[in-house]
This record gives structure tokens, C-alpha cells and sequence, in this order.
């Protein structure tokens, strides 16, 4: 999981510090095994929405829909599937420098992925 956001973080972060790009192919790569890695945490991320949106007993809650069947799909078709145009858009492969990434900028490159989608 560090690794595919270190990934999305040095995409994102790449027209920030044009001497310091992650390559195309890190980034690509990155994308695609990001609805895995986020898969692999369904279990918490359907504990922690249902705590925050499922609060009325009388409304029905299709957080577990959500997690399981929706958001992954999502991921595939909008993340992975495009990961090419994705890493494209976030300045990634256009040069292929690397560089270490640190803590502020893989929370960064996060957000940024969350703006674009």
C-alpha cells in the first residue's frame, strides 16, 4: 500500500519538482494495483463510513454495497483502466527522473489523486 501511494504522491508531485519525476512506468504501475491495494482494505473502510453515514436506524444503509460492489468498480474503470491518462494528466510521463518521496508529499500526492477523480 506505501507503495502505490509513494507512487500516486510522485506523480502528483512531478510538475511540482520537474527534476525529480517518477517514471512513466512507476506511475502506471502504481495506478493499476491501486484498486487492489484499496480492496484490501474494504473491511475498514466499510467500518469507518458506516460509523460516519449510517447513523439512522430507520434509513437503510448501503454502505456495504458501496464498498463492495460500486467503489471497486469505480477504482477499475477510473484509476486503473486509465491509469496511462491519469499519470499522463499528473505530469509523470513526461520526463523520468526519481526521487524520494516523504511523508507530506505521499499525503499530497493523495489528495491530488481525489481532486482528479
Amino acid at each position: 500500500m506505501k507503495t502505490i501511494v509513494a507512487v500516486l504522491a510522485l506523480a502528483a508531485f512531478s510538475q511540482a519538482y520537474p527534476e525529480s519525476r517518477a517514471t512513466c512506468e512507476e506511475c502506471t504501475q502504481g495506478l493499476q494495483n491501486f484498486p487492489a491495494a484499496i480492496g484490501e482494505l474494504s473491511d475498514m473502510l466499510e467500518e469507518d463510513l458506516g460509523h460516519h453515514y449510517c447513523q439512522k436506524p430507520d434509513d437503510p444503509c448501503f454502505i456495504t454495497e458501496f464498498v463492495n460492489d460500486w467503489f471497486p468498480a469505480v477504482l477499475d474503470e477510473f484509476v486503473a483502466a486509465a491509469a496511462a491518462d491519469v499519470c499522463t494528466t499528473l505530469g509523470a510521463c513526461s520526463q523520468a527522473a526519481v526521487r524520494e518521496v516523504t511523508c507530506q508529499d505521499c499525503e499530497t500526492g493523495v489528495h491530488d489523486l481525489s481532486k482528479w477523480l
